[in-house]
């Protein structure tokens, strides 16, 4: 029995922690239209600003609140039904990848745009002296704490998933115009 716990344990493991291949991203970008016909079909259920939530610090839980969410609203079952359609074991395995294609292409653009995470914890630090108020400093510092944290987690994206995104940033990126409605 114990043997058996290992190696269920490490099979775990090693499925959660595998890398994006580039069939992953190919079929997620396919899914994203029937994503956004679904979202249309019940825009008068739910709205974007109502499945996203403003205080989440990582893309991990801006996706199973998400999905928490529609099983709240009663439409989880519908939404899984379509995204099982795609081709994907549930709802929830999709919300996996597109967590870890989010997180790629943050990685990504963080690295382009060589964002210096020590510089932004000199700034959280500057805001103790400041002679802002009360409550703007708070603001700043709940915004730049934030940021940080993402970029944390940003540390830990796997080098191969930056490689399987990469050659579809492009439609990565207008996937992302159009669910904001920037597309139509």
């Amino acid at each position: 029995m114990r043997v058996f716990m290992t190696l269920a344990s490490l099979l775990f493991v090693a499925s959660a922690s595998a890398e994006l291949a580039e069939g992953d991203v190919t079929r997620w970008l396919a899914s994203m239209d029937d994503v956004k016909d679904w979202t249309a079909a019940h825009k008068d259920q739910i709205s974007q600003e109502s499945l996203m939530e403003k205080d989440l610090k990582s893309v991990d839980s801006i996706y199973s609140e998400a999905l928490k969410k529609l099983g709240d609203l009663g439409l989880y079952d519908s939404f899984n039904s379509m995204i099982q359609a795609q081709g994907y074991d549930s709802a929830g395995d999709w919300a996996l990848v597109s967590q870890d294609i989010t997180n790629a292409y943050m990685a990504l653009k963080m690295d382009s745009a060589d964002v210096n995470i020590d510089q932004m914890k000199a700034q959280l630090a500057q805001l103790e002296s400041s002679p802002l108020p009360a409550a703007q400093k708070k603001m700043m510092k709940d915004m730049i704490s934030r940021s940080l944290a993402m970029m944390e987690n940003m540390k830990d994206v796997p080098e191969g998933d930056k490689a399987a995104i990469a050659p579809y940033i492009a439609d990565i990126e207008k996937v992302a115009q159009d669910s904001m409605g920037g597309g139509q």
